[in-house]
């Protein structure tokens, strides 16, 4: 005799069930409607196609026994066949709950059935917890993301359209997403406002260039970051002195013949690499930016092993 059944709203978040078909979903459902008060019930597929699928020709129960079968027991006894329904009890809010009349599962299988359901239960969590953990960092990434290019903005510097998706809005978020694996938002912002600073003050430094954020990203990042004493590098002054000294001092024949080396011999060698990585025959703009910083710590390295060259190490840094 059907019954009455309630429906528990975790039904339509459960993992598992997500994974079955619709009819499968339905199927399930119609169990409970035909299930006694301890979730036993009479399981031939005729029967089942019958009660649950009276008008439907095309459905197949058997396939849909299969499909549920992580969540019902599917037994026989004396040749007849049950169904028992895992869980039923906690779910369903039974008043006066009759005794089962049908015999229940064997109790090695039962126990068998539900370790198993404990596995699968545990696997789909784990993948729930971690499209959790990816979800949340997703979030966290993008709103580091608007928080740089609203500073940016700010500054009115070379403003970016946040409403438009341009190609540059889009070039430039995907430049954020390589650089914020490096470096925090916290770092790239204080580093916007170093850049904005000097720019903006030519009485005392010498750059006053204006990038668009994905240049800046590419070509200024490093070099307006704070523990890189972008203030003291950019000064008018030094500039000036160097360009000074430029005029009266020559490059030492050891430091020539060092970028020589690196140039014909160390660079073609890296940009090689850099090829191997690429899709396409192009070069990864980023990692070119990069070049003259290994350069200069080339030259420094080999400088430092060079007998014959006096130097103050602390002067390699200038290089």
């Amino acid at each position: 005799m059907p019954r009455k059944r309630m429906i528990d709203p975790e039904f339509w978040s459960d993992e598992e069930i997500g994974q079955w078909s619709i009819e499968a979903r339905l199927f399930y459902i119609g169990l409970w409607n035909f299930a006694d008060d301890e979730g036993r019930l009479k399981a031939h597929p005729k029967l089942l196609k019958a009660q649950i699928f009276p008008y439907d020709e095309k459905i197949n129960v058997e396939k849909l026994m299969q499909e549920v079968s992580k969540k019902v027991l599917w037994y026989k006894i004396n040749n007849q066949q049950y169904g028992w329904i895992k869980n039923f009890t906690k779910h369903q809010t039974i008043n006066r709950p009759s005794k089962s009349k049908l015999p229940p599962p064997p109790e090695d299988v039962k126990n068998q059935f539900i370790e198993a359901s404990v596995n699968i239960h545990e696997h789909f969590n784990e993948d729930s917890r971690l499209n959790k953990k990816e979800k949340k960092k997703n979030i966290k990434e993008n709103n580091n993301i608007y928080t740089i290019l609203e500073h940016w903005n700010s500054k009115n510097i070379k403003n970016l359209d946040l409403k438009k998706e341009t190609k540059v809005r889009e070039k430039t978020i995907k430049k954020l997403r390589v650089w914020l694996k490096d470096y925090s938002s916290d770092e790239i912002i204080e580093a916007i406002n170093n850049y904005a600073f000097i720019i903006s003050n030519p009485d005392k430094f010498f750059f006053t260039y204006k990038w668009q954020l994905w240049e800046f990203l590419d070509r200024g990042l490093v070099n307006f970051l704070t523990k890189n004493k972008p203030f003291e590098n950019f000064r008018k002054d030094r500039r000036e002195k160097a360009s000074q000294i430029g005029k009266t001092q020559k490059k030492p024949k050891i430091i020539e013949q060092l970028e020589r080396e690196f140039n014909e011999k160390i660079k073609p060698k890296i940009i090689k690499e850099i090829l191997k990585k690429q899709s396409e025959d192009e070069l990864n703009f980023e990692e070119l930016c990069r070049l003259d910083e290994t350069q200069k710590n080339y030259i420094r390295q080999k400088l430092k092993q060079h007998k014959g060259f006096k130097c103050d190490l602390s002067e390699l840094k200038t290089i």
